[in-house]
């Protein structure tokens, strides 16, 4: 979570407002560092001046700004031909409009986006932009006998201010009511028409709706919601499933899905899930429960005579235990197992447990673990260069010759000899061990088996190259 949003920070940077008075000053270095208080320790005092004071510093400060005389609002083209403009303030990408602002203070002029002229004009500087004259005035004798209608139409729209996401339905209602109350006031500011019925039912859909999002925010608490904390480190960290997950959200009365969790590649999120999964485990198949670096679980299992803990992707996780309150069951171990193709050992001594696992299933298809002796290989070595000159023969030393087998597994059944690397040995214990936990054959694919000749053939030439 930021200290504060960075397109406030920069308003605050570039107005007056933070150096006028010495203790405001001295918070103007924080604002020059895009600060993270998840990662950063600041000191308490910075921070709870930040949270009582940041609005009241944002008000005054808009209050500094206007539109630039003459014409302030252009076609991106028309200004910048050929350029990529970005929105001073908030750095979004600007296609369309461009629209120019001077403080009147310090004299700064900033190009900015439309979405983000109320993030930088008072109430006042739009609304005489928008009336004028007569309008004007019919527009102060609507703040004077319906300021809560005013005091809404004016602030940000709670679906950006409310703790979690709203659900579809509010959604829906809050643009339709932001839509009649433009309509009514554009209507008896700019042409006269006056119906008082309509003011005052928009008066008490106001009231309805504000008690609705109030009682959707307490209903769905941070348990069951997307936080707006949460949204705000998945927009930090580019998540481009963020719409999507949004999209489910408003769909689903506003409650955090499993099909939404799924998508999640938070990692603070995902060590809270993984938390969840601890408390409400199954104390003897699931010995360890833990979120690890990237969007893998690590899950410690219990399985025949093998105890190890594998990687899992997060999301087939989270799909089989569900969110946003975990269910934790046998025969969802079970499926997490059988949906997971990626399966990975969690550390160095797992591997060596998946390799003793994979060696016990090779031993039932008679393939034991042996190595090739050097005499073996040099006997090999002297009958293929019988006919080579002194200087043409190969001169190995025994622990080059172990060091060059290292990474090569040998399999001997009878007579005959398979090799493998280590890696796949590995995979064959996943493989034997996922076959164990769904009680059915394991899908392997055996290697196949050479004479030692032919072996010895494959150790020369690696030696040679």
């Amino acid at each position: 979570m930021l200290l504060i949003e960075n397109k406030y920070r920069r308003l605050l940077l570039f107005s007056e407002i933070m150096k006028k008075n010495k203790e405001r000053s001295k918070y103007i270095s924080y604002l020059k560092g895009k600060i993270d208080l998840n990662k950063e320790k600041l000191p308490e005092k910075v921070t709870r001046d930040f949270k009582r004071f940041k609005l009241d510093w944002i008000k005054q400060a808009m209050s500094e700004w206007a539109y630039k005389k003459g014409k302030h609002e252009y076609q991106v083209l028309e200004r910048f031909p050929n350029e990529e403009v970005h929105c001073q303030l908030c750095n979004a990408p600007l296609t369309k409009t461009v629209v120019f602002v001077v403080n009147l203070e310090n004299g700064r002029e900033l190009h900015i986006g439309t979405d983000c002229v109320a993030n930088v004009l008072s109430q006042n500087v739009i609304t005489r932009n928008q009336y004028s004259g007569i309008a004007y005035e019919r527009y102060e004798r609507l703040e004077k006998k319906y300021p809560s209608i005013l005091e809404f139409n004016n602030n940000i729209h709670p679906s950006k201010t409310a703790k979690y996401e709203l659900s579809a339905v509010l959604l829906k209602k809050e643009t339709q009511l932001f839509r009649k109350i433009k309509k009514v006031i554009d209507e008896y500011c700019k042409q006269g028409i006056y119906h008082e019925s309509e003011f005052k039912e928009i008066k008490n859909e106001i009231v309805e709706y504000q008690d609705n999002v109030n009682a959707f925010v307490n209903r769905n608490g941070a348990e069951r919601g997307l936080s707006f904390k949460l949204k705000n480190r998945m927009q930090q960290n580019h998540n481009p499933k963020l719409n999507e997950i949004k999209r489910i959200v408003h769909k689903s009365k506003g409650i955090l899905t499993t099909e939404a969790a799924m998508l999640i590649e938070d990692s603070k999120y995902l060590d809270e899930y993984a938390e969840k999964v601890n408390i409400n485990g199954l104390h003897n198949q699931l010995s360890l429960f833990q979120h690890r670096q990237g969007i893998t679980f690590a899950m410690g299992l219990d399985i025949y005579k093998w105890k190890v803990c594998l990687e899992f992707p997060s999301m087939t996780v989270i799909k089989y235990f569900t969110a946003p309150d975990p269910a934790v069951t046998a025969l969802g171990i079970k499926n997490i197992i059988r949906a997971s193709y990626t399966i990975k050992p969690s550390g160095e001594e797992d591997e060596t447990t998946l390799f003793l696992a994979g060696s016990e299933l090779l031993k039932k298809k008679n393939l034991n673990i042996y190595r090739p002796s050097f005499k073996l290989f040099m006997n090999y070595v002297k009958k293929r260069e019988s006919h080579f000159s002194s200087e043409d023969k190969t001169r190995i030393s025994n622990d080059k010759y172990q060091q060059l087998i290292s990474k090569t597994v040998f399999l001997k059944n009878n007579d005959q000899v398979a090799t493998m690397t280590k890696e796949e040995i590995i995979t064959t214990g996943i493989q034997y061990l996922r076959s164990i936990v769904l009680d059915n054959i394991p899908d392997i694919s055996w290697p196949s088996l050479k004479n030692k000749s032919l072996v010895m053939q494959d150790i020369y030439t690696d030696l040679q190259i």
